[in-house]
Protein backbone atom coordinates (compact mmCIF):
# COMPACT_ATOMS: atom_id res chain seq x y z
CA UNK A 1 0.00 0.00 0.00
CA UNK A 2 1.21 3.42 -1.21
CA UNK A 3 1.82 6.33 1.23
CA UNK A 4 -1.23 9.20 0.43
CA UNK A 5 0.75 11.96 2.57
CA UNK A 6 0.72 13.98 -0.58
CA UNK A 7 -2.17 15.73 -1.79
CA UNK A 8 -3.52 17.44 -5.03
CA UNK A 9 -6.40 19.28 -5.69
CA UNK A 10 -7.29 19.21 -9.34
CA UNK A 11 -9.66 22.08 -11.43
CA UNK A 12 -10.85 21.06 -14.60
CA UNK A 13 -14.22 21.08 -15.98
CA UNK A 14 -13.65 17.94 -18.50
CA UNK A 15 -15.15 15.06 -16.03
CA UNK A 16 -13.06 12.23 -18.44
CA UNK A 17 -10.03 13.80 -17.96
CA UNK A 18 -10.66 14.41 -13.95
CA UNK A 19 -11.42 11.00 -13.80
CA UNK A 20 -8.58 10.02 -15.54
CA UNK A 21 -5.98 12.22 -13.47
CA UNK A 22 -8.05 10.77 -10.60
CA UNK A 23 -7.39 7.26 -11.06
CA UNK A 24 -3.45 7.72 -12.30
CA UNK A 25 -2.71 10.23 -9.09
CA UNK A 26 -4.29 7.57 -6.69
CA UNK A 27 -2.19 4.70 -8.23
CA UNK A 28 0.46 7.04 -8.06
CA UNK A 29 -0.37 7.35 -4.29
CA UNK A 30 -1.91 10.79 -3.80
CA UNK A 31 -4.57 11.57 -1.63
CA UNK A 32 -6.75 13.59 -4.24
CA UNK A 33 -9.61 15.90 -4.46
CA UNK A 34 -11.17 17.33 -7.35
CA UNK A 35 -13.62 20.00 -8.74
CA UNK A 36 -15.31 20.69 -11.66
CA UNK A 37 -15.31 24.50 -11.64
CA UNK A 38 -13.54 27.03 -9.34
CA UNK A 39 -16.70 28.05 -8.00
CA UNK A 40 -15.97 25.93 -4.79
CA UNK A 41 -12.57 26.63 -4.59
CA UNK A 42 -12.44 28.67 -1.15
CA UNK A 43 -14.23 26.15 0.52
CA UNK A 44 -12.20 23.30 -0.63
CA UNK A 45 -9.14 25.21 0.72
CA UNK A 46 -10.32 26.10 3.52
CA UNK A 47 -11.42 22.49 4.38
CA UNK A 48 -8.03 21.14 3.54
CA UNK A 49 -4.41 21.45 2.66
CA UNK A 50 -2.71 20.37 -0.89
CA UNK A 51 0.92 20.07 -1.89
CA UNK A 52 -0.14 20.47 -5.57
CA UNK A 53 -2.90 21.95 -7.30
CA UNK A 54 -4.00 21.51 -11.00
CA UNK A 55 -5.71 23.60 -12.61
CA UNK A 56 -7.31 23.99 -16.08
CA UNK A 57 -6.78 27.33 -17.49
CA UNK A 58 -10.01 27.46 -19.37
CA UNK A 59 -13.50 26.73 -17.18
CA UNK A 60 -17.02 28.14 -17.36
CA UNK A 61 -17.76 30.64 -14.66
CA UNK A 62 -14.24 31.04 -12.96
CA UNK A 63 -11.31 30.34 -15.30
CA UNK A 64 -8.30 29.32 -14.36
CA UNK A 65 -6.16 32.09 -13.93
CA UNK A 66 -8.75 33.77 -11.00
CA UNK A 67 -8.58 30.26 -9.55
CA UNK A 68 -4.42 30.55 -9.50
CA UNK A 69 -5.10 33.83 -7.80
CA UNK A 70 -7.59 32.47 -5.13
CA UNK A 71 -5.50 29.72 -4.40
CA UNK A 72 -1.87 31.90 -3.82
CA UNK A 73 -4.29 34.02 -1.90
CA UNK A 74 -5.44 31.25 0.24
CA UNK A 75 -2.69 29.32 1.14
CA UNK A 76 1.29 30.22 -0.61
CA UNK A 77 2.52 27.17 0.31
CA UNK A 78 0.31 25.18 -2.58
CA UNK A 79 2.79 24.53 -5.87
CA UNK A 80 0.06 25.48 -8.09
CA UNK A 81 0.94 24.30 -12.28
CA UNK A 82 -1.93 24.80 -14.90
CA UNK A 83 -3.06 22.76 -18.18
CA UNK A 84 -4.33 23.89 -21.20
CA UNK A 85 -5.31 23.35 -24.81
CA UNK A 86 -5.30 27.02 -25.73
CA UNK A 87 -1.76 27.81 -25.83
CA UNK A 88 -1.03 31.22 -26.45
CA UNK A 89 1.83 33.35 -25.75
CA UNK A 90 -0.81 35.63 -23.79
CA UNK A 91 -2.33 32.73 -21.54
CA UNK A 92 0.70 31.20 -20.73
CA UNK A 93 2.35 34.89 -19.64
CA UNK A 94 -0.61 35.34 -17.53
CA UNK A 95 -0.57 32.10 -16.01
CA UNK A 96 2.75 32.55 -14.96
CA UNK A 97 2.35 35.55 -13.40
CA UNK A 98 -0.63 34.28 -11.66
CA UNK A 99 1.72 31.52 -9.90
CA UNK A 100 2.12 28.69 -12.22
CA UNK A 101 5.05 26.75 -12.17
CA UNK A 102 4.46 25.00 -15.22
CA UNK A 103 1.95 24.51 -18.04
CA UNK A 104 1.14 21.69 -19.55
CA UNK A 105 -0.64 21.77 -22.76
CA UNK A 106 -3.06 19.06 -23.80
CA UNK A 107 -2.93 16.46 -24.63
CA UNK A 108 0.06 16.41 -21.66
CA UNK A 109 2.92 13.44 -20.95
CA UNK A 110 1.62 12.01 -17.54
CA UNK A 111 4.86 10.31 -16.82
CA UNK A 112 6.48 14.41 -16.86
CA UNK A 113 4.05 15.58 -15.54
CA UNK A 114 4.47 13.03 -12.61
CA UNK A 115 8.37 13.43 -12.70
CA UNK A 116 7.69 17.35 -12.50
CA UNK A 117 5.53 16.92 -9.49
CA UNK A 118 8.19 14.50 -7.40
CA UNK A 119 10.66 16.99 -8.26
CA UNK A 120 8.13 19.94 -6.17
CA UNK A 121 7.61 18.17 -3.71
CA UNK A 122 11.29 16.95 -3.14
CA UNK A 123 12.16 20.21 -3.14
CA UNK A 124 9.06 20.99 -0.81
CA UNK A 125 10.23 18.28 1.24
CA UNK A 126 14.25 19.84 1.61
CA UNK A 127 12.79 23.32 2.60
CA UNK A 128 10.49 22.35 5.55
Amino acid sequence: MKDKSKSILIVDDNRDLVTSLCDIFTEEGYDVKIAYDGLIIKSLLKDSSYDIALVDLVMKGKDGFEVLKEIRQEDPRISCFTMTGYANASNLESAKENGALHIFIKPFDIEKMLEIFAKELSKKKLSD
